[in-house]
């Protein structure tokens, strides 16, 4: 009488592509983790000096109010 060997249902091909399966979407979820960390802590955006200029009579530059109350002073 001749034995067979039990048939194992994880062959070794099963294995290799289960094992790449996983190191895939461990790839994949750090990739994630870490786009959500850029997205979350973006960059410091440059200051960037604007200059306006303003064509008015005295209500545009604020006389009669004090210094800190005009707009110009507020912008």
């Amino acid at each position: 009488m001749q034995r067979t060997q039990p048939v194992d249902p994880m062959t070794r091909r099963h294995r290799v592509r289960r094992i790449l399966w996983v190191v895939l979407c461990l790839g994949w979820m750090i990739c994630g983790l870490q786009a959500a960390e850029t997205v979350l802590n973006p960059a410091p955006a440059p200051v960037v000096e604007k200059t306006l200029v303003v064509l008015g009579d005295s209500l545009s530059a604020g006389f009669g109010v004090d210094p800190a109350e005009a707009w110009p002073a507020r912008i």
